[in-house]
């Protein structure tokens, strides 16, 4: 039976743990009004902006997190030489992350989401992306930047959104680094490429994303139970975690250990970034000694404490430790 007792010693663990963080980085743009009127243009509210606020999102996110939780990230990926870049940067580096992989490109804007709040509402999204796959020369260079760093850190984390940075000759020539210099690789692939990363050591995806790319339908645990074990069949990988939303996340290793974990949260109000948290604390579980059911196990509580937070938010070790010892493991029969 896992303890909590062990779980806070992985936990205390996390401290400088380093790695590679590449993907799509993004700005999360938040805007914070009131509406109290109707448009005389069209039938839509009136936003007086009270405050903004400008937070890392996508992959960005998943570096903020570990930073976070005590690692240490080098980040890599494209920025468009634009003040939503500048601020991506100085972001990153404001919280003791690497940047010098990150490459600056004229010719693309940074993905930024501006989302419109009314208290905790939100009343739309705005997306500023570009989508197109990056020119080679810049993959060139990331994979130059990996192979000179490779021997400082303990796994790399792949966060792809379909934005343009992960191309198929990337992700090969990735998993071609995976196997010479033997450090795992965690991912959370969007649609487009999801079947290139076969060979990776870990798949984690939601479960929309998994049944779309596997063409399954979702009707009970039966069939998310048939979706880890297609994944697994097909990446050949050490693991893949299904986040399943306020149904918790399912696991299945190569051994065949199968174990579905129960959401933890208190209470939802805001699932955006809920994934960027799970892949962070996997990540640095991971790097521990920890078994997969526990790195998954303390995953899931870092992502019931992140929903009960309004927007893109950072989950510390402080609060996991809390949640765990608040909670008994006993009746989750793992």
């Amino acid at each position: 039976m896992i303890s909590v007792y062990r779980l806070v010693d992985i936990i205390e663990q996390f401290k400088g743990k380093r790695f590679f963080v590449l993907g799509d980085l993004m700005v999360d743009h938040y805007v914070f009004g009131e509406a109290n009127r109707l448009s005389p243009e069209a039938p839509v509210p009136i936003v007086d902006v009270i405050s903004e606020a400008f937070k890392p999102g996508g992959a960005a996110n998943v570096i903020n997190n570990i930073l976070s939780l005590g690692g240490e990230v080098s980040a890599i990926g494209i920025v468009g030489d634009d003040k939503n870049g500048a601020r991506l940067i100085n972001k990153i580096k404001s919280q003791g992350g690497d940047v010098t992989g990150i490459i600056k490109d004229k010719d693309r804007t940074t993905t930024t989401k501006m989302r419109i709040l009314i208290g905790h509402h939100q009343l739309v999204r705005v997306d500023y992306e570009s989508r197109e796959e990056v020119d080679t020369k810049y993959t060139d260079k990331i994979l130059d930047y990996m192979r000179e760093n490779m021997d400082e850190i303990e796994c790399i984390v792949v966060y792809d959104y379909d934005k343009g940075i992960m191309t198929t000759s990337l992700i090969k020539e990735l998993i071609n680094l995976k196997k010479e210099k033997g450090k795992k690789i965690i991912v959370d692939p969007k649609i487009k490429h999801f079947l290139d990363y076969k060979g990776v050591s870990i798949i984690k995806s939601n479960v929309n994303n998994a049944r779309k790319v596997l063409g399954m339908t979702l009707k009970d645990e039966t069939s998310i139970r048939e979706i880890v074990i297609k994944l697994l069949t097909q990446f050949e990988c050490d693991a893949v975690i299904i986040t399943l939303g306020k149904d918790g996340m399912s696991l299945l290793e190569k051994d065949g250990h199968y174990v579905h974990i129960p959401a933890l949260a208190r209470a939802i109000y805001d699932i955006t970034g809920a994934g960027d948290t799970v892949t962070a604390a996997l990540a640095l579980s991971m790097s521990t000694n920890a078994s997969m059911v526990e790195a998954a196990m303390i995953s899931n509580v870092a992502a019931g404490i992140k929903v009960g937070k309004i927007g893109t938010a950072v989950v510390t070790r402080d609060e996991i430790v809390e949640q765990l010892n608040s909670i008994d493991l006993s009746l989750l029969h793992l």
